[in-house]
């Protein structure tokens, strides 16, 4: 019985898979350590109407919150985070002399152009001088209906369907639009409460520390985020 001829495929040549643009060996993050203390005095903790313990770990943990919250708003990266404001970190977009207030069709031209990227922009933070005039936004300028709600609903949270952040802690007149996928945060470890009842132990007192690691924070795609800047006059 003769032998069926064999078939194969003709061989291409090999195409060589071109590198992506983006440098990952480039990319460090440094731990950073923000740390409180507070000492309280024996008796008191003994004899005080309800137990002071749990508030004092609150209001620590509450302090390290706000000073990570205000490094990662707008610090200058040396000793600290470097803030989501800080030049580079996302695209400036500064408006013109007397553009005092963000109104939402700025907001909209940025969600647009975060879209044309290819991200989704997921998040406002805001400035509280700046959430004022967006929530107080009416459909003809001084009068008519509020943009993002009705004086008889809760104070809008939202807009565009986005959450409305808003933190003291941005620099006044700034508006931050951002895909919260590219923004990359690096915790080495949570908050760490530690209580000593000997240090000091001539003074009789209470020692509560708390300790937290966050290694670095870095934006993927400044492109995906957006900080709007209101003129100051």
């Amino acid at each position: 019985m003769a032998a069926r001829p064999r078939c194969s495929a003709p061989s291409k040549p090999l195409v060589v898979i071109p590198g992506g643009t983006a440098n990952f060996d480039g990319l460090t993050f440094a731990p950073i350590k923000y740390a409180d203390r507070y000492e309280g005095s024996n008796e008191i903790l003994a004899d005080a109407a309800f137990e002071m313990r749990d508030p004092i770990a609150g209001l620590m943990r509450r302090n390290i919150a706000t000073q990570v919250d205000r490094d990662a708003s707008q610090g200058a990266g040396t000793a600290s985070l470097a803030g989501l404001a800080k030049a580079g970190m996302g695209t400036a977009v500064n408006l013109g002399a007397g553009a005092t207030q963000i109104t939402w069709d700025h907001i909209i031209d940025i969600y647009s152009d975060i879209e044309a990227t290819g991200a989704i922009a997921a998040v406002i933070w805001s400035s509280p001088d700046q959430a004022k005039g967006l929530r107080k936004a009416r459909e003809n300028g001084t009068n008519g209906g509020y943009l993002a709600s009705q004086v008889t609903d809760p104070v809008a949270t939202r807009g565009l369907g986005l959450p409305i952040c808003v933190s003291a802690n941005l620099p006044a007149r700034t508006v931050i639009v951002a895909d919260p996928t590219r923004i990359h945060v690096g915790l080495r470890f949570d908050v760490r409460m530690a209580v000593s009842e000997d240090y000091a132990f001539n003074k009789e007192v209470t020692a509560f520390r708390a300790t937290y690691r966050i290694a670095g924070l870095a934006v993927a795609a400044p492109a995906a985020l957006h900080v709007i800047k209101a003129a100051a006059s």
